[in-house]
C-alpha cells in the first residue's frame, strides 16, 4: 500500500526498469565489528523477490520488466532497507554491453 503512494501518477509502469536495493542489518553484538559482508539468512534473491512481487502493479505491470537489478546485503548501525526504481536506460553508449 504505501508503495501505490510512493509512485508517481505519471510513472512510466510499461517501460524497462532498473532496480537498486540496498539491505542493511543491525550488526549483531556478537559478531566482530570488521566483519562487514551479510552472510547469513535471509538470502539476497528471496529478499529480493519480496520487494519484486511487491512493487508489482505499482512501478511495473510484471517484474518481468526488471532488466537490470543492483543490490547489496550489508551490517550497518541499523535496520533498512532502501529502493530505487527507475526507467532502464536502454540507448546505446550508456555503458551497455551489447550480448555477443
Amino acid at each position: 500500500m504505501l508503495a501505490r503512494h510512493a509512485a508517481p501518477e505519471h510513472w512510466p509502469i510499461g517501460l524497462p526498469m532498473e532496480l537498486w536495493i540496498l539491505f542493511c542489518f543491525r550488526h549483531p553484538k556478537s559478531a566482530p565489528q570488521r566483519q562487514r559482508p551479510f552472510t547469513a539468512r535471509p538470502d539476497l534473491d528471496n529478499l529480493t523477490k519480496l520487494i519484486k512481487d511487491a512493487l508489482g502493479g505499482v512501478a511495473w505491470n510484471d517484474d518481468a520488466q526488471v532488466v537490470v537489478m543492483h543490490m547489496l546485503k550489508t551490517y550497518d548501525s541499523e535496520n533498512l532497507t532502501r529502493i530505487e526504481v527507475r526507467p532502464a536506460k536502454l540507448t546505446g553508449g550508456g555503458g551497455w554491453i551489447p550480448c555477443l
